[in-house]
């Protein structure tokens, strides 16, 4: 078993790169369309990537925005945690394909008529994996209800994209709070 220290986080979007993004913003009057955990290991840095068109995988934070077309605008570390890397590879390997009917179902109908189905979502992928990771996180469908959820966590600490990338604060979070547990 292979443990190796990492820095948790949620980085969600509010710049819209497409149509689909964009129709996310309307229907739900908020900004915020997307979300996805980033996990920072030493000098490397990856996002869960999730599409309809292939499983979910870890991708290098920087090739990742360059494919998004925008970096994210909003990040919330959760903490440190030492992950358990085959449990983590175990979950990702998992074929998780969100896709956009089944979330309009869910928003339009299900969630008022058929309360216990739950679609597959950027938000409900990073919820269950920043369980794997050992953090205290309900499931949540929309990216903007997790956002709120996260924001009302007594450690957690949010930043924008530029201020996490430049602050040692923000960096040095963990050391200070001891995350989010």
């Amino acid at each position: 078993m292979i443990i190796t220290p990492s820095k948790i986080s949620i980085v969600f979007y509010t710049t819209p790169h497409s149509k689909r993004a964009r129709l996310v913003q309307m229907c739900q009057f908020n900004e915020i369309y997307h979300c996805g955990i980033f996990i920072e290991q030493g000098d490397s840095a990856f996002i869960l990537a999730a599409d309809k068109t292939h499983r979910a995988k870890f991708v290098p934070e920087e090739l990742y925005h360059q494919k998004m077309y925008n970096d994210p605008d909003k990040v919330i570390v959760l903490g440190e945690s030492d992950i358990n890397l085959k449990h983590t590879c175990d979950f990702v390997a998992t074929n998780y394909r969100g896709d956009t009917l089944s979330m309009a179902f869910w928003f339009f109908i299900g969630r008022y008529l058929f309360k216990s189905y739950v679609p597959k979502s950027c938000s409900i992928l990073s919820c269950q994996l920043a369980r794997i990771c050992g953090f205290k996180i309900d499931d949540y469908v929309l990216p903007k209800d997790l956002y709120k959820h996260l924001l009302t966590k007594k450690y957690t600490k949010e930043y924008s994209w530029e201020e996490y990338k430049e602050n040692s604060d923000a960096n040095d979070f963990n050391s200070r709070t001891g995350g989010c547990r």
